[in-house]
């Protein structure tokens, strides 16, 4: 009599194979939900208001809205100021909340001083030259948190 069953070593590899697809399976699955959420750049709503007495130019920025707090080493201001780029780190406004570039041709001032970007700040922007943007960029992603056109 012949036995049509199959042997206990085949038996045995094929539930070892059918344990690793499904534990790969598993794996597969399931691993996206225990994995750091992906950073995005918060978007900012600002308010601006330019006002210029013939050789100076004064720029009040309000921050309306943001959904984040980020703190001040995480967010750069770029100026772009004739033909050339202006960069202050906003770490550099604390604690007393203002700074100068380009020679003293631009003041910046952060109301209140605080040590984080966050909605409800106030920059006033002094300079003897119009500036052309200003720019918000969140270090973390190098992506603006928002521009202002002038």
């Amino acid at each position: 009599m012949e036995d049509k069953a199959v042997s206990p070593i085949i038996a045995t590899i094929l539930l070892i194979a059918i344990t690793v697809a499904l534990a790969a399976t598993f794996y597969t699955e399931v691993t996206p939900y225990f994995t750091e959420a992906q950073y995005y750049t918060p978007q900012a709503v600002t308010d601006v208001m330019n006002v210029s007495n013939g050789s100076s130019f004064s720029y009040d920025i309000y921050i309306q809205f943001f959904p984040a707090n980020l703190t001040a080493s995480q967010v750069e201001i770029s100026l772009h100021v004739g033909s050339s780029y202006e960069y202050i780190n906003l770490k550099m406004l604390s604690p007393f909340g203002k700074t100068t570039l380009n020679n003293g041709s631009i003041t910046i001032s952060q109301y209140p001083s605080a040590g984080y970007f966050t909605q409800g700040l106030i920059f006033v922007i002094n300079s003897t030259l119009p500036l052309h943007s200003i720019i918000f960029v969140d270090l973390k992603t190098s992506s603006s948190i928002n521009t202002v056109s002038i």
